[in-house]
């Protein structure tokens, strides 16, 4: 979503994007990006998930039609209007969706979140594809002098206080306006209360998100013991995505960390960030931290507010580039590895319009055909099976197609 909404008119217009073609050239990049990704997504048997664009591409078109449907029956518009109200941007949520949905399917799960921080900026197009049945927030709230300090040691996005501490700003407010719109649809989560009380929040967060489930219609065997809060809390840092993931990164290394680790994470800054540094944050950031309590340590006390200029602002921006350069020179030297796989995810979002367009002659839409053949997911299968050659009269009572074939 943050990342292909800003430059859909890469692939076209609007009205362009309505073309079955172009939504199969959108399908295949954000699939492209998504398995490019730095910690590779993977099955509940290791393997890494395999989308098959065509079924993306059928999910998709099938979910923008029913929502359309659905949305012109119950506000009583025209055709017109509709297409006004779920405009081609929505295929980028549908993609998203149709993707989040294969990964919890191929770990055998009922439920999935998307951790991502800017999802929030998205909350009205969420609200109309999901409805307030299906969409839920967790907001995470963390002081926004560590977060500074965070970012400014790990090689995501901006490195410089002053830019770091202004995206955190932005990410709260529209936090709040959820809070603020739709109270009952997000549940507030302080990242040192987690610290304090692993547990406790848990236990608020399983409450938020409902009864978990206990089993599913293909099951292979029976749930006797329900993990509870404290066990969840004590496997997480444990898991299987924690423990592959902070073998890749120096940004995940501290996923497999304990108390021990989580009890010098109160107040970092004070310890680790100098005095201008935190002057900074706490000046671009000073309204919306102090509206989530978090009282500055400088200004208005011992400095004043910095006034950011334009000059000081464009000082500011090259210095963050600086520091990006610096910190991928030295992820070039501490992991290769690392950097390559960054870059190589990059990559797939600086191909530019001439390349979408010369894609359509270039890209093989049914390579897919060849992945199948290696294949064992039995719900892939069943979108290409030819129902025409099959007597269903024959079949068991109440066999289902896939079950009866497996």
């Amino acid at each position: 979503m943050r990342e292909f909404l800003p430059m859909l008119d890469k692939f076209g217009s609007l009205e362009e994007i309505e073309n079955l073609k172009v939504k199969e050239l959108l399908v295949d990049h954000i699939c492209q990006y998504v398995e490019t990704n730095q910690v590779p997504w993977l099955d509940k048997h290791d393997r890494h998930i395999k989308f098959i664009r065509k079924i993306i591409l059928k999910n998709v078109v099938i979910t923008i039609d029913a929502l359309r449907g659905s949305k012109r029956f119950e506000k009583g518009i025209s055709q017109k209007e509709v297409l006004e109200l779920i405009d081609a941007k929505y295929y980028v949520l549908a993609i998203f969706d149709a993707i989040m949905n294969k990964c919890a399917e191929s770990n055998g799960c009922k439920m999935w979140m998307c951790k991502s921080m800017g999802m929030s900026q998205y909350y009205d197009m969420l609200l109309n594809f999901y409805g307030k049945e299906r969409l839920r927030f967790i907001y995470l709230i963390r002081d926004p002098r560590d977060v500074t300090l965070s970012f400014m040691k790990t090689p995501v996005g901006d490195c410089h206080p002053y830019l770091v501490a202004k995206k955190w700003a932005k990410l709260q407010n529209h936090g709040l306006q959820i809070l603020s719109d739709a109270p009952e649809l997000i549940h507030q989560v302080r990242y040192e209360h987690v610290l304090s009380d692993k547990v406790g929040e848990v236990a608020k967060i399983n409450e938020f998100m409902g009864a978990r489930g206990m089993c599913r219609t293909l099951r292979r065997g029976s749930v006797v013991v329900l993990a509870d809060d404290e066990q969840l809390s004590n496997q997480a840092k444990e898991g299987r995505e924690a423990s592959k993931a902070k073998e890749l990164s120096y940004q995940f290394q501290n996923l497999g960390r304990g108390d021990s680790f989580a009890a010098k994470q109160f107040a970092k800054y004070l310890l680790q960030m100098d005095t201008e540094d935190i002057r900074i944050v706490e000046s671009a950031a000073l309204e919306e931290m102090t509206r989530l309590g978090y009282e500055p340590h400088h200004v208005g006390k011992t400095h004043d507010r910095i006034d950011f200029t334009e000059a000081l602002i464009h000082e500011y921006d090259e210095l963050n580039k600086q520091m990006i350069s610096k910190m991928f020179l030295d992820l070039e030297k501490e992991n290769p590895a690392d950097l390559y796989r960054r870059q190589r995810m990059a990559s797939v979002l600086k191909k530019n319009r001439v390349h979408f367009r010369q894609s359509f002659a270039e890209m093989d839409l049914y390579r897919d055909e060849m992945i199948l053949e290696d294949t064992d997911d039995e719900d892939e299968i069943e979108d290409h099976f030819d129902v025409k050659k099959v007597d269903f009269a024959k079949w068991p009572l109440k066999a289902s197609q896939v079950g009866f074939l497996s």
